[in-house]
């Protein structure tokens, strides 16, 4: 996916908050190998790679227009103190109780108190913007999970299952096509606040998820006259700036965000009851956590705070259980959903003015399989390698038995067609009889996140005193993906004629993609 640019301006806000590509990232170290994807919302588009995480997400702008208050029971009111003295009954919450208010906008300043009861309509009245969102009503669809797909479509595979449940998240750059920007909005006064909630879905891979972005632009845009004659206006107005700790644009200081880890319903709650893991007994099986305001709440602050925390590295680490002490795994095939808001505050002053901010914000992941969570295929700039693991159904020595070899396909030989298949075991490996057929595969061809496509091995031969063995393929598979594994076993080969520990490499059309380590006890 590509990302969007979040710009918000004293007139108009243009703003493109972070989304989710689903794309392996241009970034890895080659001392380790596995999945990363980047989804983002920048500069209106949306780019797509591999590791498949996507999203779906709801917003909400409240300017405090007429509009906003259709259907509801009680007028939001500013201060507690102006809430109904008596309760007209009949209602299943008193609403002189202040327990029974919500203050908005999520997780910021209390500018706005709505009574509980109303709190869904007060959402729906100031829905803008979803997805995905078939009415165009600004409201989010209703996510089928895929036992209802199952139910809807009786008899159908469960490939097709998959792609269906699938379907219903953003498929970029396509759903984004003639859309405008994520956030977009006219005239923002003080006091007005707005709120993107996001829901990834992450699958193939469990990963570990950092919420990513950085400041693009800021920008004075002149200076009307009350604006220049503010005591706090600092910048000259021609100011343009992409580094927000020198940016003396004032906007930056006054528009504050909140981002915590939701339930669903766009709001900050005690508790937020997330999904932290799937257990593998049920294929919609899950198990709910509680979250207090404080462990779900990521970041408060300025706007120039968090985009200098998400500039100054990986940006905010997401823990799937921010209970713990030690951060956890986003589980394979899980959704959990990121609420982000913004807020004008009431007492700024005339130095915001004209100014405009644009910045990015989205997701990144990476696999967790071998892998610490340091976010490595983002360090140094390099390209995702491949991976190699190679393993042998039966570690004892010198028994006949089968050997597994997986690669996962990284940067270095995404786009290829697979025509060979190099496993080269050490000299010192003493295999004897090493020498399978092509009638000794059991398992050829490539997993692509959906499925297996067989591709057909027609020759296997060995060389190097039998430690080599290549393996051709006939039908080869054209177009391999960054994220594909490609699978190969063979049987009817000897191991070492002694335990010991062994390096083999493995090369595909020639290319060198990793080694792995072979224990033969």
């Amino acid at each position: 996916m590509k990302e969007r640019e979040f710009e918000l301006s004293r007139r108009t806000i243009l703003a493109s908050i972070g989304g989710v590509g689903v794309a392996s990232v241009a970034g890895g170290l080659g001392t380790s190998a596995f999945f990363s994807d980047r989804e983002e919302f920048r500069n209106n588009r949306l780019v797509a790679g591999e590791l498949d995480l996507k999203v779906d997400w709801e917003e909400h702008y409240s300017d405090w227009s007429p509009d906003e208050v259709e259907g509801l029971e009680f007028e939001p009111v500013m201060d507690l103190a102006d809430i109904p003295t008596s309760d007209p009954g009949g209602l299943l919450l008193d609403p002189t109780d202040p327990d029974n208010w919500m203050a908005f906008p999520p997780g910021g300043d209390e500018l706005l108190y709505v009574y509980l009861l109303d709190v869904p309509r007060f959402m729906d009245n100031t829905a803008v913007d979803a997805y995905p969102d078939s009415d165009g009503d600004g409201v989010q669809d209703t996510i089928e999970t895929r036992q209802q797909v199952r139910t809807d479509n009786p008899g159908l595979p469960e490939t097709l299952i998959e792609q269906l449940y699938r379907a219903q998240f953003a498929d970029v750059p396509d759903d984004l096509q003639g859309r405008p920007p994520l956030v977009d909005l006219d005239d923002v006064k003080p006091g007005d606040f707005g709120e993107v909630t996001f829901s990834f879905h992450l699958f193939d891979n469990p990963g570990y998820i950092w919420l990513t972005g950085g400041l693009v632009e800021a920008a004075e845009n002149g200076h009307t006259e009350p604006e220049a004659n503010d005591a706090d206006e600092a910048g000259p107005p021609d100011e343009v700036s992409v580094n927000v700790e020198s940016a003396r644009v004032e906007l930056l200081d006054e528009i504050r965000v909140a981002v915590w880890h939701d339930d669903g319903n766009n709001v900050l709650t005690d508790p937020e009851v997330v999904v932290h893991r799937k257990p593998l007994d049920g294929a919609d099986a899950e198990e709910n956590i509680s979250l207090s305001p404080a462990q779900a709440l990521v970041f408060q602050g300025t706007l120039r705070e968090v985009l200098t925390e998400l500039s100054n590295g990986l940006g905010f680490a997401l823990d799937s259980d921010p209970r713990t002490a030690e951060r956890d795994c986003y589980p394979n095939s899980t959704t959990r959903f990121l609420g982000f808001s913004w807020w004008l505050p009431v007492d700024h002053a005339n130095e915001v003015q004209t100014d405009s901010v644009t910045f990015d914000l989205g997701f990144y992941t990476e696999q967790c399989r071998h892998n610490d969570g340091s976010g490595q295929a983002r360090e140094g700039g390099s390209v995702m390698p491949s991976s190699v693991t190679v393993t042998a159904a039966e570690e004892t020595a010198d028994v006949s038995t089968n050997y597994r070899v997986e690669v996962t396909v990284g940067d270095d030989i995404a786009g290829a067609t697979l025509n060979e298949l190099v496993v080269d075991y050490p000299s010192d490996f003493d295999a004897a009889n090493v020498d399978p057929g092509s009638g000794d595969i059991v398992v050829s061809g490539v997993e692509d996140g959906v499925g297996i496509i067989g591709a057909n091995v027609t020759d296997a031969t060995t060389s190097d005193s039998n430690t080599t063995v290549t393996f051709a393929y006939g039908s080869p598979l054209a177009g391999l993906s960054t994220g594909d594994t490609i699978l190969l076993e063979y049987r009817d080969v000897r191991n070492a004629s002694s335990p010991g520990t062994y390096t083999v490499d493995v090369t595909v059309n020639g290319t060198d993609v990793g080694s792995d380590t072979l224990e033969i006890t």
